[in-house]
């Protein structure tokens, strides 16, 4: 093979093998050193993409999602404990129930813990496996419902001797006694009913009931 380079004036092939890798491994020199001198970048918190920072996606996150939680009261619960008793350092987890199955998220217990307004269990149920897709997946899936804010509800109540004490007459605890918040001033829930939306439930709910006793009790005798 050296015969026929060398004949047509080229060099040999193992001269030229040589040549390739002492030029490769000068190149690899290079980019490791440039590589060397580059400064080493601490990725945290504040670690932005040109927009938002970590910190910041994490807390719209937050808040987005008790948002989710507060309309959807029924469906939600927050715990600090996993359901095999286990729990990160300072943190806790919240869950939504969806057609599909859970939607969870953890978070710092300071400051978020109370801003989840949601049933807190002892344990949390034991994970379904969802992904981080799945669960933004299924959050996608949820019906939106018909939400009234507590300062237009016929169920709210301030106390009678304590005016802050504010009240929920719609929604009870374990023993039957109106449950207790200290209601921001756009609280809202999906159980709630402004007067005219409590009118019309009623007025339809006569109607079925009238349809019903004509069908019943028809005027000429027939079933």
């Amino acid at each position: 093979m050296n015969y026929e380079f060398e004949k047509r004036g080229l060099p040999r092939l193992d001269e030229m093998s040589l040549d390739c890798h002492r030029a490769l491994e000068a190149q690899g020199n290079v980019i490791r050193e440039v590589l060397y001198e580059q400064p080493v970048v601490e990725i945290n918190g504040d670690t932005s993409d040109g927009y938002h920072t970590f910190n910041e996606l994490y807390h719209h996150r937050a808040v987005l999602f008790s948002v989710i939680v507060k309309a959807f009261p029924d469906k939600a619960w927050k715990s600090k404990m996993h359901h095999d008793g286990t729990m990160y350092d300072g943190m806790f987890i919240v869950g939504i129930e969806t057609p599909l199955g859970q939607a969870t998220y953890h978070y710092d217990i300071e400051p978020y813990w109370n801003m989840f307004e949601c049933p807190e269990l002892e344990r949390a149920p034991e994970w379904d496996g969802h992904t981080p897709q799945e669960a933004i997946d299924r959050i996608g899936k949820l019906t939106p419902l018909r939400v009234t804010h507590c300062k237009d509800c016929v169920y709210y109540e301030c106390g009678e001797h304590f005016p802050d004490m504010q009240f929920c007459c719609r929604l009870c605890a374990d023993d039957g006694t109106p449950a207790h918040y200290n209601f921001a001033p756009n609280a809202f829930c999906s159980y709630g009913e402004t007067p005219e939306e409590k009118q019309q439930r009623e007025a339809a709910e006569q109607d079925a009931w009238d349809s019903m006793q004509a069908m019943c009790n028809p005027e000429d005798g027939s079933l």
